[in-house]
């Protein structure tokens, strides 16, 4: 009898324990999937995170090329502006070495009428001092025939 008794008792403790222990299973187990889980959303906020950062470097590296891309047109602007202030310049000078006031596209029309009348009246006058020339040969040689 008292052989079923402990052995009763060490069946009833077997029992217990064995019912602490698949109760501390159950827990581990809730924790453990627990643990999965939250590993998971670790896991996804890490993806996020990474394409999240190769979005911000491609953003960066679109932001530099632009920067580059601005910094070559206004470079290429300043070559022009300083060109454009050269031919200005060249204009001014030649504006003031042919004595023009402004630089009104009328004036400069009326210049140019000006300076065509003068080559006409000089072609005119250069044919005359011609004629007048060949009229002073045909005389001399009119008294050179008549001394004769």
């Amino acid at each position: 009898k008292k052989d079923l008794e402990r052995t009763s008792s060490s069946l009833q403790r077997c029992d217990s324990e064995r019912a602490r222990f698949e109760k501390e299973l159950t827990t581990v187990s809730a924790e453990k999937e627990e643990a999965e889980s939250n590993y998971k959303e670790l896991l996804k906020k890490l993806d996020d995170v990474a394409s999240e950062r190769e979005l911000e470097v491609r953003y960066t590296e679109a932001l530099v090329k632009q920067r580059d891309n601005m910094n070559a047109i206004i470079e290429n602007s300043q070559a022009e502006i300083e060109e454009l202030k050269n031919m200005n310049k060249e204009y001014t000078d030649l504006k003031v070495e042919f004595g023009l006031a402004s630089g009104e596209a009328a004036e400069i029309r009326e210049e140019l009428r000006k300076m065509d009348m003068l080559k006409k009246e000089n072609d005119t006058l250069s044919g005359r001092v011609e004629s007048l020339g060949r009229e002073r040969e045909r005389y001399n040689a009119t008294v050179k025939a008549l001394k004769v």
